[in-house]
């Protein structure tokens, strides 16, 4: 009798370890398309922060709030969204991922436009994927701006969410291979040996953080890629790593260190993210997470991302171009016509009005000369320029021992905005942020 219970235990026993370690097969789906390529090529983009303009006049309220105080050319975000179009349809990607701040403030209009302007490329036959940043889903912030008046208008949730981006990875899609349950994220099998993790930390449970369920879940999905040498490249909106010391908190997804293990621990080299508004790449213990600019700041950057059939990952960046869309279909706009400029000169006039605000107090009365001032703001200027685009290294005069950056530190260095000047100007500052060659 004791036998007889002994093997009815090994028995069971053995069934529940067995059904636990074939969970992940039972959650990811077989994916038979014929023919099917080694590698792929990904175009990124992150923070369009689309504004609809049927949710303002560009009068009093939208100044007020938004055309004087934001880097952004947010007027022409429609403009710079259909140039990306554009160009993604000349590149022929295997897919063009949008990681997060989709719209300006999660309005609905906003996401319906963006939805109906991604069309063009699901019917060319390119796949986008998507998935929510800190500003798309359940946003307090959603509003309109006519004359001078400030009006809150329909937000959405995560389940509008999913419906308005169903044919942009939040749908029905026979390449989606499994979905974690706990929130949107989701495995997709770009090619026969890649597979793309985007990783949604901007539902649910996971805000800004992700969940102990979908830890597991990321875990049993890796285990089993893994098994099949597989390579896994994965897409956050938040960063995985830190990129700027003062851009720690809100910036790093909250328990990052166990996502990067995960990662280190099944090889996955690559995460692509953004958030920040920042062309930066870091790297820790062989994991690198490359923060996107956002492309709807100047210089407009998109990246692309190409795996060959021995698994080598080639990232780079290119810099959109409205005048080509422009050019195409014969739209005559004086801004546009030269609107990197433009583009340019909003961001240098926003730096510029935050460092008067240090340089106009009593610390430069009788201190400086008009031309130091000059030349300390256009300093400020071309580092945050450059250091936004990933390019200080082209610029020579852009170094620690410039005479310009000594001035503001010796004289401002308690201020918010030269602590950031100073964070600029570390070690890495001097090495290109837009390309790099990752082995698996």
């Amino acid at each position: 009798m004791y036998i007889f219970i002994i093997l009815l235990l090994i028995i069971v026993i053995g069934f529940f370890v067995l059904s636990r370690d074939n969970r992940v097969d039972r959650e990811i789906k077989s994916v038979e398309i014929s023919g099917l390529k080694k590698g792929g090529k990904i175009v990124q983009i992150s923070d369009l922060h689309y504004l609809s303009s049927r949710l303002t006049d560009y009068g009093e309220s939208y100044n007020e709030k938004i055309g004087v105080v934001d880097a952004k050319p947010v007027k022409n975000v429609d403009k710079i969204l259909d140039s990306l179009i554009l160009e993604v349809i000349e590149i022929k990607p295997d897919v063009l991922v949008i990681s997060g701040d989709i719209t300006f403030n999660g309005e609905r209009v906003s996401h319906e436009e963006v939805s109906s302007k991604l069309n063009i490329l699901k019917d060319k036959g390119i796949q986008v994927l998507v998935i929510p940043g800190n500003h798309d889903i359940d946003s307090q912030r959603s509003n309109s701006y006519f004359g001078d008046e400030i009006e809150t208008v329909e937000n959405i949730d995560s389940n509008d969410f999913s419906n308005i981006y169903s044919s942009f990875g939040m749908g029905e899609n026979k390449r989606i291979v499994s979905r974690d349950n706990h929130s949107l994220s989701y495995l997709y099998k770009l090619s026969s040996n890649v597979n793309l993790l985007l990783l949604d930390t901007n539902s649910g449970k996971n805000i800004n953080e992700v969940s102990n369920g979908t830890l597991k879940w990321i875990e049993r999905i890796l285990k089993y890629t893994s098994s099949r040498n597989e390579i896994v490249i994965s897409v956050s909106h938040q960063n995985i790593l830190i990129h700027n010391k003062m851009f720690a908190s809100g910036y790093r997804i909250k328990n990052a260190s166990s996502i990067v293990e995960l990662y280190k621990k099944y090889n996955v080299r690559l995460n692509l993210s953004g958030h920040m508004h920042l062309q930066h790449i870091s790297q820790y213990n062989g994991v690198y997470d490359i923060s996107i600019g956002s492309i709807g700041l100047y210089p407009h950057i998109y990246a692309v991302v190409d795996i060959d059939d021995v698994n080598t990952i080639e990232y780079f960046t290119e810099k959109l171009s409205i005048s080509k869309w422009m050019e195409k279909y014969g739209y005559k706009d004086d801004t546009l016509v030269n609107f990197d400029n433009f583009s340019r000169e909003k961001f240098r006039e926003n730096v510029l009005m935050q460092s008067s605000k240090v340089l106009s107090g009593e610390k430069t009365i009788g201190k400086f000369k008009k031309e130091d001032i000059e030349k300390m703001m256009e300093f400020m200027v071309d580092s945050s320029v450059s250091y936004f685009s990933g390019e200080i290294y082209k610029n020579p005069q852009l170094r620690k021992d410039n005479p310009t950056l000594k001035m503001w530190l010796e004289h401002f260095s308690d201020e918010f905005q030269v602590k950031y000047l100073e964070s600029i100007y570390t070690d890495d500052v001097l090495r290109n942020h837009n390309e790099i060659t990752i082995k698996q």
